[in-house]
């Protein structure tokens, strides 16, 4: 019998054995890189939608930034504040004793309990807001979810932003903490009216231009930047930016800024000769004197509890936004070029001749006196207490006896204890945003 050895037999059997193998290779293989392609775009998805999500953190972000100077910027806020404020410290029986602390402590969660009822929940502009409209990549933002708490802190904004790719959509649960010491400085002063500096208010209070008195026993500068000392000559500080804060400044001559002077705090400065200036924002328990003429060429959007005396003639060429607490006083006349004047919480204008002003605001406890004429224009006049010997306008009154009996003395002691004021300076505003990132 013969026997038959037919290789081609097992090599068919062979290849068909390795392609079955490398059939199932490549399956597997093929769905591993399916799988790794799925989980790419997922992850790209979750990556577009939170960045989305993200963005709308940050738009929203603004619009509460918005609605908290909306707040600020309205008068009615310091005055709720206020009043609030005194009739809370009459709850405390008359022999109680509070400290500034203590004050303080009252005073900051009346701040937070005005903003939370004062502030207005942003709306976003529509539902959702559309960043690529043709590829629908959106956030949005439900109002109704929105919750706004307040303490002694500040105020907490919760909301939930959601992101979509219009494949996937995260929600990022958010607080925004918006910190009262971001907004505003609560300054404590003392009972005799004192407020910075070394120079003291005189024992009649009649406005003869010694409101303020010069330091004494400074040493010499050793040059135009030095402060807590006297300067002999003038001084002329170029464009830039220059702030004096806890100093005290003599200058024997003329003290030229040609620079935006973004804060004076707590200091006093005392020139014999001229003054001038840019801006003069954020400024704060300051007491100026110059016994020349003063310009300030820009605006004053923050000016409490502060003295400028000026013992020539003052140009105001800016605005003069919600001053509180504070006194400008000139010997000669003044003019007032800013057509946004308003003066809060016993602040005065005084000047020994003509005066004009353009859209000008006072409350109830401030004052305009003039003993020569004021001239008044624009659409907001407002206030009852304008004085003068003369006026274009009815409201202002020209009795010399009424001008006598509330435009004679300055009392230190009609000044607040304790003074609150806004920072307007958006560059010092860090709060804090908490993400919890929710699939």
């Amino acid at each position: 019998m013969k026997c038959s050895n037919n290789q081609n037999g097992y090599a068919l059997v062979l290849v068909l054995i390795m392609i079955t193998i490398f059939s199932l290779l490549f399956i597997m293989l093929a769905g591993n890189a399916l799988t790794s392609y799925r989980q790419i775009n997922m992850s790209e998805d979750n990556v577009q939608a939170t960045t989305l999500a993200e963005m709308g953190v940050v738009h929203y972000h603004t619009l509460i930034l918005n609605a908290m100077e909306t707040v600020l910027e309205d008068p009615a806020t310091a005055e709720e504040i206020q009043k609030r404020f005194e009739d809370k410290l009459e709850e405390f029986d008359d022999g109680a004793t509070l400290t500034n602390e203590q004050k303080i402590s009252i005073l900051r969660g009346i701040i937070a309990e005005v903003w939370e009822e004062e502030v207005e929940i942003p709306t976003l502009t529509s539902n959702p807001i559309f960043v690529n409209e043709e590829l629908q990549h959106s956030f949005d933002i439900d109002n109704d979810d929105v919750t706004v708490t307040g303490d002694d802190k500040g105020l907490k904004f919760t909301f939930v932003s959601k992101g979509s790719n219009n494949i996937k959509i995260v929600g990022l649960d958010t607080t925004i903490n918006i910190p009262i010491d971001a907004f505003i400085n609560i300054n404590i002063g003392n009972e005799e009216g004192d407020h910075g500096g070394d120079g003291t208010l005189p024992g009649d209070g009649t406005f003869d231009g010694s409101l303020i008195t010069p330091p004494t026993g400074l040493q010499s500068c050793g040059n135009e930047e030095d402060t807590d000392c006297i300067y002999e000559g003038t001084i002329y500080i170029p464009r830039g930016q220059y702030s004096l804060n806890d100093s005290t400044l003599h200058v024997t001559e003329s003290f030229l800024l040609d620079s935006n002077t973004n804060r004076f705090t707590n200091s006093l400065i005392y020139v014999e000769g001229e003054f001038t200036t840019k801006n003069m924002n954020r400024v704060t328990n300051l007491r100026l004197h110059v016994k020349e003429d003063a310009t300030i060429d820009s605006n004053m959007n923050t000016f409490v509890n502060s003295i400028i005396e000026v013992l020539g003639s003052a140009i105001f060429k800016g605005n003069i936004n919600n001053a509180s607490n504070s006194i400008i006083y000139t010997s000669g006349n003044a003019d007032f070029e800013g057509n946004n004047i308003s003066f809060y919480n016993n602040s005065t204008i005084y000047a020994g001749g003509d005066v004009s002003m353009e859209n000008v605001t006072i409350d109830h406890s401030s004052r305009v006196c003039v003993e020569g004429h004021l001239e008044l224009s624009g659409n907001n006049i407002s206030g009852q207490n304008f004085y003068a010997n003369s006026s274009n306008l009815d409201i202002v009154n020209t009795n010399s006896d009424d001008f006598e009996a509330n435009c004679g003395l300055f009392s230190g002691n009609d000044r607040d204890i304790i003074t609150i004021y806004p920072e307007w300076d958006w560059g010092l505003l860090t709060p804090e945003t908490n993400y919890n990132y929710s699939y």
